[in-house]
């Protein structure tokens, strides 16, 4: 025989009330074998089908498509291979974390580095892992400035560096030359006097870097050519602040260059026979030309007041 079945309901339930419904299972001699609520029963039903279908959504991570191995300071963007719906994305390498589709994270120490990641549709939740091996960012070796080691003066002077490894950055000085100091791979300069001076080049790989100096023997310029005579600058011995100054030089001979300079003024330098300039505070400025046939120059300044513009 099989079981028999009974619904009840308990005692004593009024009109909109919720019943909680029994299901009363009997064995084949009658006797009372198991009491179940059927609410019970009902939510447990609804809930297992609610996972399962659930779970039919999850998504699945394939790879986090980090690469393998990166450079220490060096940006890496990890791009996952996820099928099925996500709704949520967390990321995390220890010292970054992220929400987004894809992640870009630097890693500041060499060693092996692990991404997580964490894909949700809702409640149900993939999650995968990748290691990164950093090695630490090669430094690079100047072996050479690759200056002469002597130089006229107010002769362009020419530093060609050799150099191993990567660089991503040059940084040179010199002392008293003009132009000042420069970022680019080679370095050209003129040294305006007699003596020695020092070049100085600092060149890094992202934040490592190595620096190297050389000395060069600057000579007195020797030259056939005759120099250029300055009769005048032709500037005026006064200006006001915030007024351009306008100089136009009065110069016999043979002219090849002609290069203005002041210290207090902008532009700070200028080239040709006119040179126009702006000071900006009250006192005592100085103009500079120099007028050259060739390697043969000649040089000459003089002594700017300047006082506060009308109004």
């Amino acid at each position: 025989m099989y079981p028999t079945v009974g619904i009840h309901n308990a005692p004593g339930i009024l009109k909109g009330q919720v019943m909680d419904l029994k299901a009363i299972w009997l064995d084949n001699r009658g006797r009372l074998a198991a009491v179940l609520s059927l609410s019970a029963l009902l939510l447990a039903a609804m809930a297992g089908g609610t996972r399962s279908a659930q779970a039919a959504t999850a998504p699945v991570i394939a790879s986090l498509g980090c690469p393998a191995t990166a450079q220490q300071h060096q940006a890496i963007t990890c791009t996952p291979a996820i099928t099925g719906t996500v709704t949520r994305y967390s990321w995390d390498a220890g010292n970054d974390t992220g929400h987004r589709a894809t992640f870009t994270t630097t890693f500041t120490r060499p060693g092996t580095h692990t991404v997580r990641l964490e894909a949700c549709n809702g409640r149900d939740c993939a999650r995968l892992s990748a290691t990164v091996n950093v090695t630490a960012t090669p430094r690079p070796r100047i072996t050479s400035l690759g200056c002469p080691a002597t130089t006229p003066e107010d002769q362009p002077v020419t530093c060609k560096p050799a150099i191993t490894g990567n660089v991503t950055t040059y940084r040179w000085r010199a002392e008293g030359d003009n132009p000042g100091p420069s970022n680019g791979a080679t370095f050209t300069t003129t040294f305006l006097a007699p003596g020695f001076r020092t070049v100085r080049l600092e060149a890094c790989n992202g934040s490592v870097c190595d620096d190297a100096q050389a000395v060069i023997r600057v000579t007195r310029a020797t030259s056939t050519l005759p120099a250029p005579v300055i009769n005048s600058l032709g500037c005026l011995g006064n200006a006001r602040v915030e007024v351009p100054l306008v100089c136009t030089a009065d110069v016999t001979g043979t002219v090849t260059a002609l290069n203005w300079s002041t210290a207090e003024g902008l532009p700070p330098t200028g080239t040709g026979p006119t040179f126009s300039t702006v000071f900006s505070q009250v006192g005592m400025a100085t103009v500079t030309l120099q007028a050259c046939n060739g390697t043969s120059c000649s040089r000459q300044s003089m002594p700017i007041a300047i006082t506060v513009g009308d109004d």
